[in-house]
C-alpha cells in the first residue's frame, strides 16, 4: 500500500505492531495499526479499490490476514 499511496501523492505515516492497550477495554487487541495520509477525500474514494493488479494482489492478502479492520477518516488540525 505504501508504494500505491506514494504514486497518488499520499503517504503511509505510521505502520506498527500493537504491543498492549494502555487505556480502555476491547474484546480482542488489534495486531497492527496503520495511518495513511491521502492527498484528498476525492482521491481516497477513487483509490480505495484501485484497478492496479499489484495493489489488488496485496489487498487480497491483507483482507485474508485481518480478522477485522476499521477505516477511520479524520481531519488534520492546523494550529
Amino acid at each position: 500500500m505504501d508504494k500505491h499511496l506514494k504514486e497518488i501523492g499520499g503517504e503511509l505515516v505510521l505502520h506498527t505492531d500493537v504491543k498492549r492497550l494502555a487505556v480502555g477495554k476491547v474484546e480482542e487487541l488489534w495486531d497492527v495499526v496503520a495511518i495513511a495520509k491521502w492527498p484528498s477525500r476525492k482521491i481516497m474514494g477513487e483509490n480505495m479499490m484501485p484497478s492496479d493488479p499489484e495493489y489488488l494482489e496485496a489487498y487480497q492478502h491483507r483482507e485474508a490476514g485481518l480478522a477485522g479492520q476499521l477505516n477511520i477518516e479524520t481531519k488534520e488540525i492546523n494550529d
